[in-house]
Formats: structure tokens, C-alpha cells, sequence
């Protein structure tokens, strides 16, 4: 069985090294990232090339490269504005959830082991975004929350800072389950780690208030979505109006109630975070659940979109760097439209 590893291992960093990540918002700041700063009379110094990504600006393409290598690339210069990544990551006891499908693909495309759970899916993608973050100059912050905020680091695009995340994530694992048999908690409570994580980040990590940026939630989101506004509310309207990116992470026995060899025999299910336990035959449920799960799929989806947010359902049975890739893509593609 491979080793269970959070850090990106370098088949999914490559996976990344094209993308960019992008603001809808403008973002001031001191140093580039890829982001054009408002600033008026400063003066641009070239910095970098970086390979073309289709939908890129020609204007920016350095044709005399093109010419001489045959291969696309963008100039970037010292004097766009410097974006502010802040990564908010749930370790709430339901992140612990792995549904052990065999032979199913983890990072670098190899077998994942059976205990790959969807906080460790969501720690490497978070990790591979603190890297592709750090790796533009981008200040990346990081927030951990469960019932509450759990932890985190504030931003910083130093030497080493994004080793320095994954390590973070590493050491904070999940958060603690209830007694199975406990009751699950209020409908008031469900999400409260999330508003918490939200206000944190509406307030600023480094302190004297928030920065506009992009921030990226890594979540499961199966609470009720009036818990999910209510946070992305907070990010849009707490002060500093931040852009907002929703990975969704949920492994696929949640999406389809396990249909995969014995799926169908009679289980016990079991309350991630109190709730107690209950035997059911998944035959007799699944296609209920299903519509259950496609209607609360589409209710996460429209409340983003309610917002002007994008949002991405992240399987944890596919190699994160190419999720991340293609998401990425997506999205800067549809911000040049």
C-alpha cells in the first residue's frame, strides 16, 4: 500500500506549472504576481517569461522567444499587483470520511491507499495552491477550521512558506469525531467553523484589517447551504470583498452510495460528527439519495454562482494536480471572455 503523504509530489506540481491563478477583483500590491495593479504612474520592469495558456493576452506574448524557440510565451513584469491567497480548509470530523475504493488514483496518478480521506485529497490540493501561489509571488495564508478556527498561518510568499503549509495541514489532521452514538448537532450549529474561518479572513490574517484577495474554501459543504451564504456573504461584504474560489471535496461512495462491488450488500451507516448509527440496504436508497445529493450539489452551485463565485466538485478519486489544472483553466478562461 503506498504511503499516505499530504505533500504534492511532482507529477502534480507539474500538472500546474502553466496555470495561473487569477482574481476577478483588482488586488493592490507591492510586487507581481500575475495581476495587473490599478496603481497609475508606475513604471513596469520586465521579471519573467511564463508559458502561454490559451486565452492569454497576445499583447503580452514575447514573439521574439516564440521565433527563436518555436514555443509561446508570455513577458511579466515587476510592477503587477502582488494577489493575497488565502487558503480556508475544513478538518471537521466528516473530513476523515475515505470510502477505500480500490485502485482508485491519488496524487502522481499512482493507487491511493484505502485510508485516503477526503481532508488528505483537500490537503494536497491546498498544498499545490500554496506552491503555485508562492511560485507567482502571491502572499498565501492558510485557515483551519472545524466547530471553529482551528489554526492556520498568516500570508507570506517567503522562501519556503508553502513547505511550511503542507506541514501545517499535516500536523493539524482532522479534528476529533463525536461518540457515535451522540446526537448529531443543531441545524444552527452545522457551519459555524465555516463563518467563523470566514470572519477570520474578512478581519485579515496579518492583522490592521482584510486585504482584498482570492480565497479558496476546501470543504466537503454538506451542511446546510444557509450556512454556506451566510460565510460567503461575510467574504463579500465584511470589508475587504474578497474574490472567491469553492473546491468542493467529496469522495464518490458520498456522491453515488457506494454502487462499486459490494455496494449493495446491507451497511451500517454511521454519523461522521454524532447522529449515531443506522442499518439501511443501499438498494432500497440509493436512487433517492442520489437526487438527494444531485439537488444539494446544484443548491452549493447556485449559491456560489448568487455571489459571483466559482464553484468545482473535487472527487477524491482523481489526481489533484489535473483537477486543479483544469479548473484553474476554466476559470481564467472565463474571466478573459
Amino acid at each position: 500500500m503506498p504511503e499516505r503523504s499530504l505533500h504534492p509530489d511532482p507529477e502534480t506540481l507539474r500538472a500546474v506549472e502553466g496555470v495561473e491563478l487569477r482574481s476577478r477583483l483588482v488586488v493592490e500590491g507591492l510586487l507581481s504576481g500575475g495581476h495587473r495593479t490599478p496603481l497609475s504612474g508606475v513604471s513596469t520592469e520586465f521579471a519573467q517569461h511564463r508559458p502561454y495558456v490559451a486565452g492569454d493576452d497576445l499583447r503580452h506574448l514575447d514573439w521574439k522567444v516564440l521565433a527563436r524557440t518555436d514555443k509561446a510565451h508570455l513577458r511579466q513584469f515587476e510592477r503587477e499587483s502582488q494577489l493575497e491567497l488565502t487558503l480556508a480548509v475544513d478538518r471537521s470530523a466528516s473530513m476523515r470520511f475515505a470510502g477505500g475504493a480500490g485502485g482508485a488514483v491519488r496524487p502522481g496518478g499512482r493507487t491511493r491507499p484505502d485510508a485516503w480521506s477526503k481532508f488528505d485529497h483537500a490537503a494536497v490540493l491546498a498544498g499545490t495552491l500554496a506552491h503555485l501561489g508562492t511560485r507567482q509571488r502571491d502572499r498565501v495564508g492558510l485557515v483551519l477550521f472545524d466547530a471553529g478556527v482551528s489554526g492556520g498561518l498568516p500570508p507570506s510568499n517567503a522562501s519556503g512558506h508553502a513547505e511550511e503549509v503542507t506541514a501545517a495541514l499535516d500536523a493539524a489532521g482532522v479534528a476529533e469525531a463525536e461518540a457515535s452514538g451522540g446526537e448529531a448537532a443543531e441545524e444552527d450549529d452545522r457551519g459555524a467553523g465555516l463563518l467563523a474561518a470566514a470572519g477570520r479572513i474578512a478581519g485579515g490574517l496579518g492583522g490592521g484589517g482584510g486585504r482584498r484577495g482570492l480565497v479558496v474554501i476546501l470543504a466537503d459543504l454538506l451542511d446546510p447551504v444557509a450556512a454556506l451564504e451566510s460565510a460567503l456573504g461575510r467574504l463579500r461584504h465584511g470589508g475587504a470583498n474578497h474574490d472567491t474560489l469553492v473546491l468542493q471535496v467529496l469522495d464518490p461512495v458520498e456522491l453515488d452510495l457506494g454502487s462499486g462491488p459490494g455496494g449493495d450488500e446491507p451497511a451500517e451507516f454511521v454519523g461522521l460528527e454524532g447522529g449515531g448509527r443506522v442499518g439501511a440496504d443501499p438498494r432500497s436508497l440509493r436512487k433517492a439519495y442520489r437526487a438527494a445529493v444531485g439537488e444539494h450539489l446544484a443548491a452549493v452551485g447556485a449559491a456560489c454562482t448568487r455571489f459571483g463565485y466559482d464553484h468545482r466538485l473535487m472527487r477524491t478519486d482523481e489526481p489533484p494536480g489535473a483537477q486543479l489544472a483544469a479548473a484553474l483553466a476554466q476559470r481564467s478562461s472565463a474571466m478573459r471572455a
